[in-house]
């Protein structure tokens, strides 16, 4: 029996996308951003967002909103939330942060990255696995089918960051 593709789910910069079953959200072009996955082993459903910028938005911003580190894991979880799933069941796996210019004195990075570490620990969310700092540029993929999440760095060496999940939680 030939194996089933599965539907590529493509997640820009600022984006925020959820998904079940089959599939594999991916996302690329991850510098100095981050890419962040939420996986529900249990219902097999997945998160995925790509985020641009430290804190919150401006409250009046209209736009843009999930370029943020704080609008956008509130946007995953809320999106969770409204499937039934509950926060504390959820494995999240990040990557990014990078300086890929190299610049001296660049402090994006470890401000993006302070700012979700903050966020998902407020939520407290733990962490499955991480590939973050450096200078390499990376693109992010979930399989919503097993779990696994993979980092690839520069267009070519793959990093698996979670192995996936043969079974659900302890209920």
């Amino acid at each position: 029996m030939a194996p089933s593709k599965k539907e590529f789910i493509g997640v820009q910069i600022g984006e925020v996308r959820t998904a079940s079953k089959k599939g594999l959200l991916r996302t690329s072009a991850i510098g100095s951003c981050i890419g962040i996955t939420f996986y529900d082993p249990d219902t097999k459903t997945g998160g995925l967002a790509h985020i641009m910028l430290p804190g919150k938005a401006p409250e009046d911003a209209s736009s843009g909103r999930t370029k943020y580190a704080e609008n956008a894991i509130e946007q995953v979880l809320a999106e969770f939330s409204s499937m039934g799933i509950s926060a504390r069941h959820l494995k999240v796996v990040l990557a990014g942060a990078g300086n890929v210019l190299a610049k001296r004195n660049d402090t994006i990075c470890k401000e993006l990255l302070a700012s979700v570490l903050e966020t998902l620990k407020a939520r407290k969310l733990r962490i499955e696995g991480q590939d973050t700092g450096g200078t390499d540029a990376r693109a992010l993929s979930l399989d919503l089918d097993t779990g696994r999440v993979c980092c690839e760095k520069n267009a070519g060496k793959m990093t698996l960051l979670s192995p996936g999940v043969t079974t659900g939680h302890e209920k």
